[in-house]
C-alpha cells in the first residue's frame, strides 16, 4: 500500500515518457499484489499509453515487423521440406529455444545452463546475416528456397562466427542452445539453413502469455512495440503462433513441446525428458537452477523470478483480468484449444 501511495504521487510529477511508463507499470504490479485488479489494469494501460507517442506498429520494418511475419508465413511450405537424413547429419546444428515472450523460456534457459554439457546463448541476433539478406528484400525468401549447398554453408559459417563473437570461450564439444523466444518466427528459415536443427518449443496458456506481455514494462524495440495495446499483443501472438504451429507440424521429430505449467508441476521429470531429447545424461544439478541464475547476468525481465524456487502463482493469472481480456479472448481461443488449455 505504501508503494501504491508513493507511485500515485510520482505520477503527478513531470516525467519522461519512459519514466512515466516505468512508474505506472510498478504501480500496476503493486495493485496486482493487493488484489485490486481493476486499478492494476488501469495502471498498465497508463504505462503503455505513455510510450505510444511516436511509436506505432503500422508500417513497421525489420525482422520482427508484422509484414516480415506475414512474408515468412506465405513461404513456410517452400522453406521447410523433408531434409535428407544424411544432409542433416553432416551439418553442425544448434538447438533453438523458441515460443513467445513470457512463456517460460528464461526458466528453461536456467535449467539447461545448469547442465555441464550444455551452453546457452541468451537472446542475441545470431541469425542476423541470413535475416538481413533473405527476410528484408522482397524476393529474398524465394532466393533462400532455391539456394545451393555452398551458399547455405556460407550462411551457416556466418552464424557460427556471430555465436563465437558472443561466446568467445565456447566449447565445441558441448551442446549449443540458442535461446530467443521470437525465433519462432524464423523457424522456416532456420530449418532451411540447419536441416538438423532441434527446437525446444515453450508454451504457456495463451491468455496468461498475452496478459503478461501487456503488463510487462519492456524496453521498446522492433518486437516489443507490438505490446503497446492489448489488441496488438493478441494479434502479434496469433501471427507468431501460426508460424510456430505450422512449423511444428512439418518438423515433428525435431521439436520438443514443453508446457510451462507442466514444468512447474513436475520439474525433475520434465528436465529428464529434455535431457532425453538432447541425447544427454540426466544431471541432478538442473534442479538447482536458481544457483545458476544467481551467477549469470540475465538480460530479460524474468531475472527476479528465475532466482526463486519454482512457484505456482503465475498459473491462470488471466482469470483475475478476465473482464479486461474479453475483447481478445475469442481471438486467442484457437490457440487455447490447440495447446489444450480448455476453452
Amino acid at each position: 500500500r505504501e508503494a501504491v501511495n508513493r507511485l500515485e504521487a510520482q505520477l503527478q510529477r513531470p516525467l519522461s515518457p519512459r519514466n512515466r511508463s516505468l512508474t505506472a507499470s510498478r504501480l500496476g504490479a503493486a495493485y496486482d499484489k493487493l488484489g485490486e485488479y481493476d486499478a492494476a489494469f488501469a495502471a498498465f494501460i497508463t504505462a503503455k499509453e505513455a510510450l505510444k507517442t511516436g511509436n506505432s506498429i503500422e508500417g513497421g520494418v525489420g525482422f520482427y515487423a508484422v509484414g516480415s511475419v506475414s512474408r515468412i508465413r506465405q513461404h513456410l511450405e517452400t522453406l521447410i521440406g523433408e531434409p535428407a537424413v544424411s544432409a542433416a547429419a553432416q551439418v553442425q546444428s544448434p538447438v533453438f529455444i523458441v515460443g513467445f515472450p513470457r512463456s517460460g523460456t528464461t526458466l528453461i534457459d536456467q535449467i539447461l545452463s545448469s547442465h555441464p554439457r550444455l551452453l546457452v546463448l541468451e537472446e542475441k541476433e545470431s541469425l542476423y546475416d541470413a535475416l538481413n539478406d533473405f527476410l528484408l528484400p522482397d524476393t529474398g525468401l524465394d532466393r533462400l528456397a532455391t539456394l545451393g549447398t555452398a551458399a547455405l554453408e556460407d550462411y551457416r559459417r556466418k552464424y557460427w562466427q556471430r555465436v563465437d563473437k558472443f561466446m568467445p570461450d565456447r566449447n565445441n564439444s558441448h551442446v549449443f542452445v540458442d535461446k530467443l523466444p521470437l525465433n519462432t518466427i524464423f523457424m522456416p528459415i532456420i530449418a532451411r539453413l540447419f536441416p538438423g536443427a532441434r527446437f525446444i518449443f515453450a508454451v504457456r496458456d495463451p491468455r496468461d502469455v498475452v496478459l503478461s506481455c501487456f503488463m510487462q514494462a519492456f524496453g521498446l524495440n522492433e518486437a516489443m512495440r507490438h505490446f503497446l495495446s492489448l489488441a496488438d499483443t493478441a494479434r502479434y501472438y496469433a501471427a507468431v503462433m501460426d508460424i510456430g504451429i505450422n512449423s511444428m507440424r512439418r518438423l515433428q521429430r525435431s521439436v520438443h513441446l514443453l508446457r510451462y505449467e507442466t514444468l512447474v508441476d513436475d520439474l525433475e521429470n520434465e528436465a529428464r525428458r529434455l535431457c532425453g531429447f538432447l541425447g544427454l545424461e540426466w544431471e541432478s544439478g538442473m534442479l538447482r537452477f536458481q544457483d545458476t541464475a544467481r551467477k549469470r547476468r540475465i538480460n530479460t525481465p524474468s531475472y527476479h523470478q528465475v532466482v526463486q524456487p519454482v512457484y505456482q502463482s503465475a498459473r491462470a493469472r488471466w482469470r483475475n483480468y478476465e473482464r479486461h481480456l474479453s475483447p481478445v479472448l475469442e481471438q486467442l481461443l484457437p490457440y487455447v484449444e490447440y495447446f489444450d488449455y480448455g476453452s
